[in-house]
């Protein structure tokens, strides 16, 4: 239930849930506490609360073995912790635990991200713009990942000073959010 009301934006009553369960689901042990931390996670960054969400997900990645989703999560929210150095070092630990020899779409994103906040906009670009080929051509219709790269490739463009093709990617994403999501939608 406690996830029915995340995923839906009713944060205060997910909380109520989390913190109701907290002690039952570390108690229980596995996977009870490892779900728990990792949703009690992602409600927590929904809260701008980064920095719990992050000792959560440090927690998860004690207790279970290596996995890209858990060291993706991390990254991501280093990123927004605007600790980019240790959210690239995460970004890569997740594609090399995944056994990508190349980065694929989701590591081009992630880790031209970080690149990307960390000033290195001369090797973001080139990640970024081909993260966003390779989810036009494997899913033209998911309007939302779509409007998300367009807009992470035109703010990179944009502090390049590329600025004609920093404004043709945010018209894009603005097209997509709105085809996609339309006026009532919290997103």
């Amino acid at each position: 239930l406690a996830v029915a009301y995340l995923k839906n934006y009713s944060i205060d009553k997910a909380d109520s849930l989390y913190t109701a369960t907290e002690s039952y689901c570390l108690e229980r042990g596995l996977p009870w506490d490892v779900k728990w931390l990792q949703d009690c996670a992602t409600l927590r960054c929904k809260q701008a609360r980064q920095l719990e969400a992050a000792v959560l997900l440090e927690e998860v990645a004690r207790r279970t073995p290596p996995h890209p989703a858990t060291l993706t999560n991390l990254g991501t929210v280093y990123n927004m912790l605007r600790q980019h150095d240790k959210a690239q070092e995460y970004f890569e630990a997740a594609m090399e635990v995944a056994g990508h020899d190349e980065p694929e779409k989701e590591d081009l994103w992630n880790i031209g991200i970080a690149k990307k906040h960390r000033g290195e906009y001369d090797e973001a670009l080139p990640m970024l713009e081909k993260a966003l080929k390779s989810w036009q051509e494997d899913a033209p219709d998911d309007d939302v990942t779509l409007a998300k790269l367009h807009d992470t490739v035109g703010s990179c463009c944009d502090l390049m000073g590329k600025h004609d093709d920093a404004i043709g990617h945010f018209s894009q994403a603005r097209l997509l959010y709105g085809r996609s999501i339309g006026a009532e939608s919290p997103l």
